[in-house]
């Protein structure tokens, strides 16, 4: 049966910080594209590329040069779930940065039959998301907003809504503070199949913390999140600039979960192009992310 198929792909959102009563995608709007954020928890506070600004868009104003581009993609459970993603920051007049993002994600589960027999048949969901963003800085204060549609669809329905995400982020000395409301906006309330009734945007509240040690070029992290309708999550991670052009990364998300999970990462530089790579440690399985940007113009803004 179709239905117990999508059982079992919400149980794999369930798992990614999603409520077991969501049946659209919506849930993935939670999830960070930063590659490295990933690398270290999952945490936004500590550290300024430019798809950190989708878990909170004040980050958008601390990216290091003048314009950058970053492009990602991860593969989740087996394969069975992907995600793509594009983002680009630019600074037009100091202290203003603008940006541009767009994701997509996509599941495919072999179909089952009430006895529980695989099918030769799968099940195909998606959801594609966007926004534009703008943030400013003034002094050791960072304030932006993130406007953004979605389109979610689950067999042959499909529902479409607005949000918006706000954020703010100061530093104090070697600490950074950061915190961001998401995903405030309308419900996916198309009233038929997998929509019946509305289903509301997970709203989010996120608060963290980063210090940094230069001399020992290392950066710590941790989180709190509270998603409507689901327990707190916290998470905590570390980030070391081995070398200028070199950087580890590790972190446990969502501490409060007994199935709470370990990452890692890596990144390096070269010129003004960097690669990046984390991997996420599941039960249901490992989820490897990868992400290339370009940084360019004046750095230091």
């Amino acid at each position: 049966m179709r239905y117990r198929a999508l059982g079992i792909m919400v149980a794999g959102l369930a798992a990614m910080r999603a409520a077991a009563e969501v049946t659209t995608g919506a849930a993935f709007l939670n999830l960070p594209l930063s590659v490295r954020q990933t690398g270290m928890g999952g945490v936004a506070p500590g550290g300024q590329d430019v798809m950190r600004a989708w878990s909170n868009p004040a980050m958008l104003a601390g990216q290091r040069t003048r314009g950058e581009l970053a492009i990602d993609g991860a593969s989740m459970f087996g394969g069975h779930e992907s995600t793509l993603a594009a983002g680009a920051g630019w600074v037009p007049i100091s202290p203003w940065t603008i940006g541009i993002f767009a994701c997509a994600y996509t599941a495919s589960l072999p179909e089952v039959n009430g006895a529980g027999d695989r099918l030769d048949t799968s099940l195909d969901r998606s959801l594609t998301a966007g926004g534009i963003a703008g943030a400013f800085q003034s002094g050791r204060v960072r304030a932006g907003m993130l406007l953004k549609g979605m389109t979610d669809q689950v067999l042959s329905d499909r529902a479409s809504t607005v949000a918006i995400d706000v954020g703010w982020v100061a530093a104090l000395g070697p600490f950074e503070l950061g915190a961001a409301a998401r995903n405030l906006g309308l419900s996916l309330d198309r009233a038929t199949g997998a929509y019946a009734g509305g289903v509301e945007l997970p709203v989010e509240a996120r608060g963290g913390l980063a210090w940094r040690e230069p001399d020992w070029h290392l950066t710590v992290v941790a989180e709190f999140v509270q998603i409507r309708g689901r327990r707190a999550r916290t998470a905590a991670g570390a980030e070391w600039m081995t070398l200028d052009r070199f950087a580890l990364r590790t972190g446990f998300e969502d501490a409060e979960d007994i199935t709470g999970r370990f990452t890692l990462g890596l990144s390096a530089s070269f010129s003004d192009f960097g690669l990046d790579y984390a991997m996420a440690a599941h039960p249901i399985g490992p989820s490897h992310r990868l992400s290339l940007t370009y940084a360019f113009g004046p750095a230091g803004r």
